[in-house]
């Protein structure tokens, strides 16, 4: 639940195979943890956008239409988030574009 400020990491304690030895201790490294993906929809990572600590996607109501829905999101594999509530299986949702979409929206609201 930490990320060290100043070097903005997380220490993370693993057990790996390392037959070469390559990997020493207190070493960084980058790495990808796999798992299994959570139950829900999957949609591209950029469609997913936080607004104080809530998740948002837009969702495509009709032609130019598009409506800001809150999701409750899992995981991120491979450039794809699993959204476990909020969306139902072959909803449309905005991919490219949602910055541009919740500054018109919060323009709207304030004028």
């Amino acid at each position: 639940d930490f990320v060290d400020p100043n070097t903005r990491t997380i220490k993370v304690r693993a057990v790996v195979a390392n037959p070469q030895r390559v990997l020493k201790g207190e070493m960084f490294v980058n790495g990808d943890i796999a798992g299994p993906v959570e139950e829900g929809v999957l949609v591209p990572a950029p469609a997913v956008f936080l607004v104080g600590d809530r998740h948002f996607v837009f969702v495509e109501e009709g032609k130019g239409r598009f409506t800001r829905t809150e999701v409750a999101r899992d995981g991120e594999v491979d450039g794809k988030v699993a959204v476990r509530a909020g969306l139902k299986p072959g909803t449309r949702v905005v991919t490219a574009g949602s910055l541009l979409l919740q500054q018109m929206l919060e323009a709207q609201a304030g004028g």
